[in-house]
């Protein structure tokens, strides 16, 4: 897994629930509840990491949920320890679970706003479609349109096809732009008008397995930023869970945020608050009597 900078570019901390600041934010949406209310509040922190940093998520949202759950109960039952951990923010633990339903919830939104975004789309292609198309049809009448390339954009149905059809219009009468000059009631902002919008629509059209990594949508760099969210802060509970149990016991109380879901293992419970801390992350699991 891709983990945030170790300049550690994400802000340290994040909306504490009953602060001033939590509770304005609060009041801007007052009817939002659930993993809403947790994606308005923790949205500007996420916003604010730096393009460079953000992390692309590619994990499963619901078991890195339920892993971060496991390891901030792991952490909070021994709070009194991990308070005097350096560079450990209770707070920030606490907060980490509804960073993760910030992520679900704006998982959600990505889906939408893409159907939105297409339906708008086809509301400029179809009509811009029909225009550019019954021209090139009088114009293969009057010979200056090859009759058959029109006819060719002319086949199908569909709105993959109303996509390259626009497209394949406006490469025919920019290819086409000398002869027909004064022939037609079309602009040149039309045809560039009709080449992004099949291009747009192509983008959204195409299946998701065979887009390029890089493809952008509406609404993914909102998710990819409160999962870096989520990364950093999940890094600096898993160095916690380090110091306080150990390396190889922490593995089990802080599970990694896509570690397999299952049980605890029998006799696994969390160490008694009154145990010595672990001077070194990376030192032995065995703890002092």
């Amino acid at each position: 897994m891709m983990t945030a900078s170790k300049k550690n570019p994400v802000p340290r901390k994040s909306p504490r629930p009953g602060t001033d600041a939590d509770d304005s934010r609060r009041g801007e949406s007052a009817t939002v509840r659930g993993t809403q209310a947790d994606y308005v509040a923790f949205l500007p922190a996420a916003m604010a990491i730096p393009a460079a940093h953000v992390v692309r998520m590619r994990a499963d949202a619901q078991l890195a949920a339920h892993n971060v759950r496991v390891g901030v109960a792991s952490v909070l039952a021994v709070s009194a320890r991990a308070s005097r951990l350096p560079e450990t923010d209770l707070d920030e633990i606490t907060s980490l679970p509804r960073i993760a339903l910030a992520v679900i919830f704006a998982s959600t939104l990505i889906g939408p706003v893409a159907d939105a975004a297409m339906a708008d789309l086809l509301k400029r292609a179809t009509p811009l479609r029909a225009r550019l198309l019954t021209t090139a049809e009088s114009l293969v009448v009057t010979g200056h349109l090859p009759g058959a390339e029109v006819e060719r954009i002319r086949a199908g149905r569909g709105r993959f096809d109303t996509a390259r059809d626009l497209v394949a219009l406006s490469a025919l009468y920019g290819a086409h732009a000398a002869e027909l000059h004064g022939k037609h009631p079309f602009r040149a902002r039309d045809f560039e008008e009709a080449a992004e919008v099949g291009t747009a629509l192509l983008e959204l059209l195409t299946p998701k397995r065979a887009r390029p990594a890089s493809s952008p949508a509406a609404g993914l760099d909102e998710r990819d930023r409160l999962w870096t969210l989520l990364v950093a802060g999940h890094e600096r509970l898993t160095r916690a869970g380090v110091y306080l149990f150990g390396a190889q016991d922490a593995r089990k109380a802080v599970p990694a945020l896509q570690a397999n879901r299952g049980a605890r293992p029998k006799g696994h419970a969390p160490v008694a608050d009154t145990a010595p801390l672990h001077t070194d992350p990376n030192g032995p699991a065995s703890r002092a009597a």
